[in-house]
């Protein structure tokens, strides 16, 4: 739980880091919400499929999809040996993530 609560508040953090220009509808960005989004949403979806609750199947979800787009991102860091971890993308990461979870409220509504 307090890996998740981490990695929360450190993507936060990050997408703070983000550029005017990270705001706009640019082709990667909106593959990093839709990754985000599938990633979270299949995860979730595991997860009920074998009996766990909406609590443990929305945390594992954001934890898998979040940990996904993080190493995503320090990989990207890495071979572009830059010092920094791209804001913008943490942030559409973030949102994609998000929308995820306010679907599956609703689909798995029952």
């Amino acid at each position: 739980m307090r890996l998740i609560i981490t990695l929360f508040f450190a993507s936060i953090i990050l997408s703070s880091t983000a550029k005017a220009d990270d705001y706009s509808l640019k082709p990667d960005k909106v593959k990093h919400f839709l990754v985000s989004g599938a990633i979270y949403t299949g995860s979730y979806a595991i997860m009920h499929g074998i009996g766990c609750s909406k609590l443990e199947s929305t945390l594992f979800g954001i934890f898998v999809a979040g940990t996904i787009g993080f190493t995503k991102e320090y990989m990207d860091m890495m071979s572009r040996r830059d010092s920094h971890i791209d804001g913008g993308d943490m942030l559409w990461n973030g949102l994609g993530i998000a929308t995820g979870v306010i679907g599956t409220t609703f689909v798995f509504r029952f």
